[in-house]
């Protein structure tokens, strides 16, 4: 566990104050929270760059439904999610 999350949970704050992440998978969907940027996106990939790691996504009609300074939600077929 990194020092910016035991402190976290050290001062009971939630989890994304500490600057992690946190990534909901459901068929055909993900949800993305506190991610730094997209690095590559076309409708089979997508690269996520996230605080420490990259996430790559490969599907079929890779879509992104909503995205904001820290939050991105993705639909289509997904095959594979690697980091």
């Amino acid at each position: 566990m990194k020092l910016k999350e035991k402190i976290a949970r050290g001062l009971d704050l939630p989890l994304e104050v500490s600057g992690t992440y946190k990534i909901t998978i459901t068929p055909n969907h993900i949800e993305i929270e506190n991610y730094m940027g997209i690095m590559e996106y076309e409708d089979d990939f997508l690269k996520i760059k996230l605080d420490d790691k990259i996430v790559n996504i490969d599907g079929k009609k890779l879509e992104i439904l909503e995205m904001t300074d820290d939050n991105i939600q993705i639909r289509g077929n997904l095959a594979t999610i690697k980091f």
